[in-house]
């Protein structure tokens, strides 16, 4: 069985470096668990956004406001934290279109300060808009902000 690198990126599993130089030069690359491909964690995430997120299409975002417009406009648009402490799971959402009573919280400025957002986890949830900014908490070292277009 062989996958292309938008169902790697897809399936949340990441490529070792050698399999993903053969992807990019357009060769087709079997899978072996833990040799080619191995998966990651919401932490691992984070940093492979940073690491490779470029290189596959997404663009880091710098406010919720434009992430949000992103989402509205139908780009595929994320949160992801990273845990202090790494033994414990980060986080990831999805940033979805806001929608009927589905609308992101706005500061009086009209700038997005809680966006609409879709998570599976310990608390599932279609839509939703938190009452708290999670990806501030001081568990998380850091977070970034991912579109793609």
């Amino acid at each position: 069985m062989t996958l292309t690198t938008s169902v790697l990126t897809a399936l949340g599993v990441k490529a070792e470096a050698t399999a993903l130089a053969r992807l990019q030069s357009g060769a087709a690359v079997d899978v072996v668990y833990e040799r080619t491909v191995r998966e990651i964690n919401a932490n691992g995430l984070h940093d492979w956004f940073n690491d490779y997120g470029r290189g596959y299409g997404w663009l880091p975002e710098v406010t919720l406001t434009l992430l949000q417009d992103a989402a509205n406009s139908g780009e595929v648009c994320i949160i992801v934290g990273k845990r202090q402490n790494l033994n414990q799971s980060g986080h990831i959402v999805a940033v979805v279109p806001e929608h009927g009573a589905f609308q992101a919280r706005r500061s009086a400025a009209g700038e997005v300060t809680r966006p609409v957002e879709s998570q599976a986890g310990a608390r599932n949830f279609r839509f939703g808009v938190n009452a708290t900014a999670w990806w501030l908490n001081a568990k998380f070292q850091s977070f970034s902000l991912w579109r793609h277009p």
